[in-house]
């Protein structure tokens, strides 16, 4: 080691002992910095991946078709709304039908979405997302049931008004994680659990 080297680390030595709180808090702030950038970055990164994964469970090649124009064209005011939520019109059988004999479709199905109680032996759950649909779905959502099965075409045949019901709901409207076989009641209709 060069005399010129020694002397710089004995003289950077020498500093931090005579002035320890200040060398300290130095390293500290340095650490504290370093520390909130790896922090901030892994955060952002964890968020970016989580994101990914919950758009790619519903796939890359799934499409959503609802009623009614999605842009709207004012001369005077350019586009006035890209989606159009007040839209009071809805999709009709013909229309389902129209879509799952295009070319490239492999699965369609129909959703509505309404809400209301739930109701077992006098117990309510009030204002519960309801989603009406067709045994389709289940391979739409490719989510595995925890008790029983996803409804089938034989099941609609047999029964008309089945359902899937979540763990929570099973929990808070039977007082059991597995009511399968059970009604419950959705606007003077009775409903069939057949898997939650």
């Amino acid at each position: 080691m060069s005399p010129t080297v020694y002397g710089n680390l004995k003289m950077a030595a020498a500093s931090l002992k005579s002035a320890k709180m200040r060398s300290f808090l130095t390293m500290l702030g340095v650490i504290i910095g370093v520390v909130s950038v790896v922090t901030v970055v892994s955060i952002g990164q964890g968020i970016k991946q989580q994101v990914g994964r919950e758009i790619n469970q519903l796939g890359p090649d799934m499409i959503t078709i609802r009623p009614g124009n999605a842009l709207q064209r004012d001369n005077t005011e350019g586009f006035k709304a890209f989606f159009n939520t007040s839209v009071n019109g809805s999709l009709a059988n013909g229309d389902i039908t129209t879509v799952q004999k295009t070319a490239g479709i492999r699965l369609a199905a129909p959703l509505a979405l309404a809400s209301g109680p739930l109701a077992v032996n006098g117990k309510n759950i009030d204002n519960q997302l309801v989603m009406a649909t067709t045994e389709e779905m289940d391979g739409l959502l490719d989510k595995p049931v925890e008790y029983g099965e996803f409804f089938n075409q034989a099941d609609v045949e047999d029964q008309p008004d089945v359902a899937v019901i979540g763990a929570d709901v099973a929990q808070r409207l039977y007082g059991e994680r597995n009511p399968l076989g059970s009604n419950f009641d959705y606007l003077g209709e009775k409903f069939l659990c057949a898997a939650l």
